[in-house]
């Protein structure tokens, strides 16, 4: 994935993207940062309140924090294990399903945005960093 991420990089000259390869619950944020963005990653990481928590850190006043994941949607029970099962190959078990990040993010932001989409199996959220640093 590094590496892909590395091609994109370079093709679109982008010379603000700093890519690393670490634990993210133990990852220590550069001071100060414009953005955190997790895509389909957060839930997968046991500890993604530490996570959380350390971005909210470190983000610049009225800078973002910004969650793409997987919930547990408000399907009928066999429709539910049947998308647990076809994302099974990606790590998705019925404990990560139950995981719920944009809790974690309310404790430590001021405020929260959510938006559920398809049909609720995904949720984006977004929080901003208030006050002066």
């Amino acid at each position: 994935m590094l590496e892909v991420a590395r091609q994109r990089c370079e093709k679109n000259g982008w010379r603000n993207v700093e890519l690393v390869e670490h634990d993210a619950a133990t990852y220590l944020f550069p001071l100060h940062v414009d953005g955190v963005i997790s895509a389909f990653a957060i839930t997968l990481v046991p500890k993604f309140d530490v996570v959380i928590t350390h971005a909210a850190e470190v983000l610049k006043p009225g800078k973002r924090m910004v969650l793409l994941d997987l919930k547990l949607p408000h399907w009928p029970q066999p429709l539910v294990k049947l998308a647990i099962w076809l994302t099974s190959g990606f790590g998705v078990n019925e404990e990560i399903a139950k995981r719920h990040p944009w809790e974690d993010m309310t404790k430590v932001f001021q405020n929260l945005h959510m938006e559920d989409i398809f049909f609720g199996a995904v949720y984006i959220a977004m929080s901003e960093r208030n006050g002066i640093q």
